[in-house]
């Protein structure tokens, strides 16, 4: 099936420079923001107008950069909480999403990126999620009001490495 959506999701960022020097920045960054959860492919029909579920997103943390002539450091770590208004949730017996109301998760995250002049590059990066469903007289941010959403990891974590190295070949 076709079908086709278009949401415009403004975001606002603020950014302080608490250490603005020659080899290292750290920055401080804030953000909020709509965003959107698409609908499940499933109960879309042919043609139809795809509908999204609005969702507000804040995220606040620290952002460091160092630069050396061998080596580059970027490290990052914050917290975050979204809120979705109509959230989809996977139902075992009907074998698909369903609506389930508002949703609400928040967490902290961390990465890390290394790379080591021109021949290694390494990214760490971890995160922890909470994830409810508040009750329907619940709060904006009573953030653990209402079942935990199964099926949502609380951590994540991840490492990926790149190793260049040109290799000549000879007949």
């Amino acid at each position: 099936a076709d079908a086709f959506g278009v949401a415009v999701l403004p975001r606002t960022t603020l950014a302080l420079h608490l250490i603005d020097a020659e080899a290292a920045h750290v920055d401080w960054l804030s953000s909020l923001g709509l965003g959107a959860r698409s609908s499940d492919a499933q109960a879309l029909s042919e043609g139809e107008d795809a509908p999204f579920a609005r969702a507000r997103a804040v995220e606040s943390g620290l952002r460091m950069r160092i630069a050396h002539p061998a080596f580059a450091f970027e490290g990052r770590a914050g917290v975050f909480w979204t809120r979705v208004a109509d959230d989809l949730l996977f139902d075992p017996e009907a074998g698909r999403n369903v609506p389930i109301g508002a949703t609400n998760r928040f967490g902290a995250f961390a990465s890390a990126r290394l790379r080591v002049t021109d021949w290694a590059e390494a990214l760490a990066s971890w995160s922890w999620t909470e994830a409810h469903r508040p009750g329907d007289d619940a709060a904006p941010l009573a953030l653990r009001d209402g079942p935990a959403l199964p099926f949502v990891p609380r951590m994540v974590g991840r490492v990926d490495a790149a190793f260049r190295r040109a290799l000549p070949l000879r007949p």
